[in-house]
């Protein structure tokens, strides 16, 4: 029996040693960082690093993912002690007797035995162009056994001949660097989109939606399929009872277990069997509420996710299992974010501070507030007695975005080292802003022996 996520595949590929030995080694570059000074984001000037009480990371202890093992959430994907996710790459190519820069998303990993980061293309040799790596633009990896994931992504013929733009699902073989689409869609994306669901008992699922337009008429049809492809024949069917209140609206799988779809919609979270009869509401979002964090542990079954009031402030972590569901009692009040291993529970509290106006002027002046609303702060307690909580991270407010301003917190703790997208807290002596460099950099903290690292990625 397998349990999927949407994005977390807990049966992460294995590369060969022989790989790994030769795949380009992207962590710190020299060029991009020197005496402290790094250029920003769009790289066209220059800012000084915030690093506040840590020092610059120099050795690298190995680490495992022990205490997450058999824990599913959104934000995350690990395996045989790697953690993989998405990075923008960065490119310069010849236009019109001059150059122009872009970036494309490629997958890339974290070697939590080496702390290296390399690019997922096992090619020593290639430098990762578009048009000539077929591993670029490949965001998300569905791993159905050991070095295989699905993928999907738009394809306008470089994977195939091909020449019509079509979303398509791809079987990635990486022993063989191998890439095959397996499946496309009828319509042009303007019409038709897919959406990977997650892998379940050797089957893929995914929505298909379809947009119509009747002719002659502004009326548009939009139609929502849940098909599932048997894994070892790529033969498709379709789920059956498809409710058609959810063919309108946003709607999403958060997990697939035994014979339970844990589904999210707009306004609730539910269960439903894989004919979506016997459905069961488990919680319902109040006005100006919305849901925030959320893991599955396989081992009790049990779902964690936080119930957040936008208005007021406030957070409630609820657990689900046997059928009931109850409050979980922390530390503090009220919980902004939260991060579930099999020993801890990492979170924030609310803890506002307005730190002023942003210099977005197209918006009402109420949505120019600029919050952090933790003062950066992470505390951690032991999961199952919740008396009392240590506070292992506090950054003062203005270095991290991620863990006080975001909607989704985005921190990974794996054993003594939180990893998360780095963003910085900008002042012109007006205005106040966060500016992202998600995708684009990574940090990495070992929060025991107060030292950083930044990976940056070109």
């Amino acid at each position: 029996m397998k349990i999927i996520k949407k994005y977390i595949i807990p049966v992460i590929l294995i590369l060969f040693l022989t790989i790994l030995s030769s795949c380009r080694d992207i962590s710190v570059d020299e060029d991009i960082i020197k005496n402290d000074i790094v250029y920003d984001i769009r790289r066209n000037s220059e800012l000084k690093r915030y690093y506040g009480d840590f020092e610059p990371e120099e050795n690298y202890i190995p680490t495992n993912t022990i205490d997450l093992d058999g824990i599913l959430s959104p934000v995350y994907m690990f395996n045989n002690n790697r953690f993989y996710f998405p990075v923008n790459k960065r490119y310069e190519i010849e236009v019109d007797g001059g150059t122009s820069g872009g970036g494309m998303t490629m997958l890339t990993y974290i070697d939590l035995h080496s702390g290296k980061q390399r690019f997922i293309c096992p090619d020593p040799l290639c430098k990762h162009m578009p048009d000539e790596c077929k591993y670029i633009d490949l965001q998300t990896a569905f791993f159905a056994e050991k070095n295989i994931f699905y993928t999907t992504f738009i394809d306008g013929g470089f994977y195939e001949n091909w020449t019509d733009r079509r979303f398509v699902i791809a079987k990635v073989d990486l022993n063989n660097d191998r890439i095959d689409i397996v499946y496309r869609t009828e319509e042009d994306p303007s019409r038709q989109a897919v959406n990977v669901e997650g892998i379940y008992n050797n089957k893929l699922y995914f929505f298909v939606d379809t947009r119509t337009e009747n002719e002659g008429q502004r009326e548009v049809t939009s139609t929502r399929t849940l098909k599932i492809m048997d894994l070892s024949t790529h033969n498709l069917s379709e789920a059956v009872n498809f409710p058609e209140q959810y063919v309108n609206i946003w709607s999403s799988i958060m997990f697939i277990d035994e014979n339970t779809f844990y589904f999210q919609s707009l306004r609730n979270i539910f269960t439903t069997d894989f004919n979506f009869e016997n459905e069961k509401i488990i919680y319902s979002f109040e006005n100006n509420e919305r849901l925030g964090n959320y893991f599955y542990d396989t081992s009790t079954k049990e779902l964690f996710f936080l119930a957040r009031n936008t208005k007021d402030n406030t957070g409630i972590i609820y657990v689900y299992g046997n059928s009931a569901i109850k409050k979980l009692n922390m530390p503090h009040t009220d919980i902004y974010s939260f991060m579930l291993t099999n020993g801890e529970i990492y979170y924030s509290p609310y803890e506002s501070i307005f730190l002023g106006i942003s210099p977005r002027d197209d918006l009402p002046m109420k949505d120019r507030e600029v919050y952090n609303y933790t003062k950066g702060k992470i505390y951690v307690t032991d999961r199952h007695s919740r008396e009392e909580a240590e506070l292992i991270f506090d950054d003062g407010a203005n270095f991290n975005y991620v863990i006080g301003g975001s909607e989704v917190c985005e921190y990974i703790i794996i054993g003594d080292y939180m990893y998360f997208p780095y963003m910085e807290f900008l002042d012109d002596g007006t205005h106040v802003w966060f500016r992202s460099a998600h995708f684009l950099e990574q940090v990495r903290i070992n929060l025991k022996e107060n030292t950083i690292l930044y990976f940056a990625f070109e």
